[in-house]
């Protein structure tokens, strides 16, 4: 099935660039899905105009935000035959195809034909096609240098956001442990008594470090801590970006609340530092994204969301020949990923140990990539 009856195609794609959002979250719900069932359809062909992106050719990180939110409601599509399909007796729907085409060759409908005529065993269930080149998406491993790329200047300030979580006080430590004299922290709340402890044990290192309360989603109080720093501290030559957190729930149960509190401190967050930071001579801008954007779970569409903001700001930046690089990391053993170990071992994610994040964090540190993934275990292995 195409999005608009097969005959009329370019009608279809039509529709879906005036409406965008809403078809995807009508072709993302249960009962569009039954519908196709009880038509004796097992298989669907989703056909989109330029609302699939991807790396080489992305070039606003709120679209990709926008983009990936869309996705995850065909990816959500229920495929539990025994229990949605089976008692009604229909054949079960398997999950769609979904082809985005470039609009220079919309009215071209070769490339969807020679998709229709795959089979559903061989079908990839993404593909986009641009200058009549095909796309879909894929990993591939990244041989890591046997040491760090570049060097950190131990005299200049480094900035963290999420500074008093446990990922940015390790992150903290890490840096002080490598020479850094002076590391400034963000963070909404102040720092509670451990987070103090913590942050004297490093003060005894003879480093200098503060935890500035703001809330990034705000761009004056982003602006008055960069402010601040650069009267009275060396020169700001790194970005660490590892504030968020997490509101999980049903698609059916989000509300735009839930989302804008989820996107506020990491993709608002990252957009207010990249814009206030543009005048400055910055050596790296790395922002912690999540495996959550490239392999959602259940309930984290908002989480996913946000983190794909990251990785479209990445890129965008890199464009712009701004230094960027958007780290995908899958769980650590500490921070937020704590309270979801079951459900990450459920889908071959082992969490990964600090050191072990923090050796691949060295060695991609100065990297040339806008991206890259980092995770344990057997995610996106074949199947045998």
């Amino acid at each position: 099935m195409l999005l608009g009856e097969t005959e009329n195609i370019n009608a279809g794609l039509n529709a879906l660039a005036k409406t965008k959002c809403s078809i995807y979250m009508e072709m993302g719900s249960q009962s569009a899905w039954l519908d196709l069932a009880k038509k004796g359809l097992s298989h669907a062909h989703i056909v989109t105009c330029e609302w699939l992106s991807f790396p080489s050719y992305e070039q606003d990180p709120q679209e990709t935000m926008l983009k990936n939110l869309t996705s995850l409601f065909l990816k959500g599509i229920p495929v539990d035959w025994e229990k949605f399909y089976a008692p009604l007796g229909l054949r079960k729907v398997s999950l769609p195809t979904y082809l985005d085409i470039d609009e220079a060759n919309a009215s071209d409908l070769k490339n969807i034909v020679l998709e229709l005529n795959r089979s559903v065993e061989s079908a990839d269930r993404q593909v986009a096609f641009r200058a009549e080149k095909r796309f879909v998406p894929c990993i591939s491993n990244l041989s890591l240098p046997n040491s760090q790329e570049g060097a950190l200047d131990l005299s200049a300030t480094y900035l963290i956001t999420g500074g008093l979580g446990e990922i940015g006080l390790n992150l903290a430590s890490w840096l002080a442990l490598k020479g850094v004299k002076n590391i400034a922290l963000m963070s909404r709340q102040p720092p509670t008594i451990s987070q103090r402890t913590a942050l004297h044990a490093i003060e005894e290192l003879g480093i200098r470090i503060k935890a500035f309360q703001a809330d990034l989603s705000k761009e004056q109080d982003v602006g008055d801590v960069l402010n601040s720093l650069n009267v009275d501290w060396p020169r700001l030559k790194g970005v660490f970006h590892c504030a968020g957190l997490l509101d999980d729930g049903l698609m059916v149960n989000q509300t735009i609340d839930r989302f804008e509190k989820v996107l506020a401190p990491k993709a608002v967050g990252a957009w207010n530092l990249h814009t206030q930071t543009l005048k400055l001579q910055l050596d790296f801008f790395v922002l912690f994204s999540s495996i959550a954007a490239i392999s959602p779970s259940i309930g984290q569409s908002n989480y996913a969301t946000a983190n794909a903001f990251l990785d479209g700001l990445a890129h965008y930046r890199k464009q712009n020949n701004l230094p960027a690089l958007s780290i995908n990391w899958g769980p650590w053993e500490i921070g937020m990923a704590k309270k979801l170990s079951a459900s990450f071992i459920s889908k071959g994610l082992i969490p990964l140990r600090i050191s072990e994040a923090l050796e691949v964090l060295d060695k991609v540190l100065f990297s040339e990539k806008s991206q890259v993934v980092v995770f344990k275990g057997d995610l996106f292995m074949p199947k045998k």
